[in-house]
């Protein structure tokens, strides 16, 4: 039996450089701040997008309020202060160009061919059900993944890298762990999630994933690849 291919969405199926830094342009401007260095702006955004995230998971603070302070931290470590209602009106921004994206070639040439030779493809995926579902839409990844296939966290009251997430996306597709194979960018969510519930994890950082040490990386992912694109040779056509 050929194996499940289930996929986290943010910065694995598309990536969330190209809206977040087009908002940020469009935001600097509103507020007549002479900034360059966008670039750098979006990294120093992801490992405290991830802590903050890791605290909204825990139940320590709001979604509103970790979106909230993870755009006043990134911005304040590239030395610009930002009042909340700033922060949040960045991130309505970036929302709005989020909507605008499309998946990259590469990407949908690999869903082409995986669908076309009878992979099962799902996705797991954190964040807010209207939020992620809007994506799902604007990316029309309804191509490839039927919705009964996707499993939203904020629908199913979980969240990676928890088990029991993983457990009712078994039981809903009638899976076993053993032929699941996840695909994500997140070690802390995806991959220690994946692992912890017997899947088999297939990691793809980008250049801005916070990399854990070894020492607190209790499982290494069965495959570490550069892109999703690169899992083309590791999908057989036949069963």
């Amino acid at each position: 039996m050929k194996p499940a291919l289930i996929f986290d969405l943010d910065d694995t199926l598309y990536l969330r450089s190209k809206p977040y830094i087009s908002a940020a342009k469009k935001f600097l401007h509103e507020l007549q701040i002479s900034f360059k260095d966008f670039s750098a702006l979006f990294k120093s955004s992801r490992p405290i997008g991830e802590e903050e995230y890791l605290r909204r998971i825990r139940g320590e603070i709001s979604e509103r309020e970790m979106k909230m302070v993870r755009t006043r931290r990134s911005f304040s470590a590239l030395g610009i202060s930002l009042t909340a209602e700033q922060a949040l009106h960045f991130e309505d921004l970036y929302a709005k160009e989020g909507e605008k994206q499309s998946l990259l070639p590469e990407i949908q040439t690999f869903l082409n061919r995986a669908k076309e030779n009878g992979y099962f493809l799902g996705i797991i995926t954190n964040g807010s059900a209207a939020r992620q579902w809007k994506k799902y839409q604007n990316l029309t990844l309804s191509r490839w993944f039927p919705a009964d296939h996707v499993l939203v966290s904020d629908e199913i009251g979980t969240d990676k890298p928890h088990t029991r997430l993983y457990r009712i996306a078994e039981d809903r597709w009638k899976l076993e762990p053993y032929n699941l194979w996840y695909i994500g960018d997140s070690y802390e969510t995806d991959i220690l999630g994946a692992k912890k519930a017997g899947w088999h994890a297939v990691w793809i950082p980008q250049e801005y994933t916070k990399i854990p040490p070894k020492s607190q990386m209790p499982f290494q992912p069965d495959l570490l690849l550069p892109s999703v694109s690169d899992l083309i040779p590791y999908l057989p056509s036949e069963s």
